[in-house]
């Protein structure tokens, strides 16, 4: 198959979802082109990106013509929907979690309802609001996030990996954390090589997500470098995880105070690689693709 991914910027979580599946898709015999609205288009919102997106997905399908469209976010699939659907038939975009905003939240309800079937969800929280997506979870790259010889964690220690904002609840943890007599840690847009030491560094990690989150990798990322304790919630892929889970906001100093120790790398399962969601992927469009050729037979 030949792929061309469209993402926003490669820093971040989706950036680095999009490099793992890269690199599995190529793995697998097939042909990825990637762009970034904002590294490569130098576009920094949707209103400015819409005729130019257009522009040159139809440049770039007029020379290669991709067997898939694959947009990683409803704000670059919309633009090959508005003012009228490009490539429909074989465009595909990927739902991370459910936005907040109400302009937001009604772009992504008109993109998730054109795209039907041909949506892929990270989570459950976008699967129940959008039921005819596909839910395709991200991965875990073990090999890059493990225990590091030699690095002894710091005593008492508890670690916050999100953006320091009230949507991820950075007050009321470090708080929390601070009246149970703990030491804090946070980090944030710091280079995903830097992570593992971050993770091999601290005991406790937690993260508390707004309940619209689609997936929340750092948790993943905690198991696979051996934290022995994690604290989190249901949003997100939190509902699947053996992690310790509050209730509510006042009971986190509880939570910090008594999480049992575990040895959560061994229970990621195999089903968290990116390999197997890679492989995933491409079978739901090839499964697609063929129910479309048997249907214009």
């Amino acid at each position: 198959m030949k792929i061309l991914v469209l993402l926003k910027t490669w820093p971040g979580g989706v950036g680095v979802a999009v490099k793992n599946y890269v690199r599995e898709f190529e793995k697998q015999g097939h042909e990825v082109k990637t762009i970034s609205r904002k590294e490569d288009m130098g576009i920094y919102s949707l209103a400015k990106s819409i005729f130019p997106i257009r522009n040159k997905v139809k440049e770039l399908m007029k020379k290669n013509n991709y067997d898939i469209i694959y947009t990683k976010d409803w704000s670059l699939a919309f633009p090959l929907i508005f003012p009228y659907p490009l490539f429909k038939k074989k465009h595909y975009c990927g739902f991370g979690g459910l936005q907040n905003g109400t302009i937001s939240k009604v772009l992504q309800k008109i993109v998730g309802r054109i795209l039907g079937k041909r949506l892929i969800c990270y989570g459950d929280p976008v699967k129940k609001k959008f039921p005819n997506a596909n839910k395709i979870f991200n991965g875990i790259n073990i090999s890059s996030f493990k225990p590091l010889k030699g690095e002894k964690r710091i005593k008492n220690s508890v670690g916050f990996a999100n953006a320091p904002k009230d949507i991820y609840n950075f007050d009321k943890v470090k708080k929390a954390v601070e009246k149970s007599g703990k030491k804090f840690f946070h980090v944030w847009g710091k280079d995903p090589k830097t992570m593992p030491g971050f993770y091999n560094k601290i005991e406790t990690f937690i993260s508390i997500p707004p309940t619209y989150t689609g997936f929340n990798l750092c948790w993943l990322e905690a198991m696979a470098c051996g934290v022995p304790k994690i604290i989190g919630s249901n949003s997100g892929i939190g509902n699947r995880l053996p992690i310790d889970k509050i209730e509510n906001f006042k009971s986190i100093e509880e939570a910090i105070l008594n999480s049992k120790r575990k040895n959560y790398r061994k229970l990621i399962s195999k089903e968290f690689s990116w390999e197997v969601m890679a492989k995933k992927t491409i079978n739901l469009w090839k499964k697609q693709e063929k129910n479309l050729s048997e249907k214009i037979v």
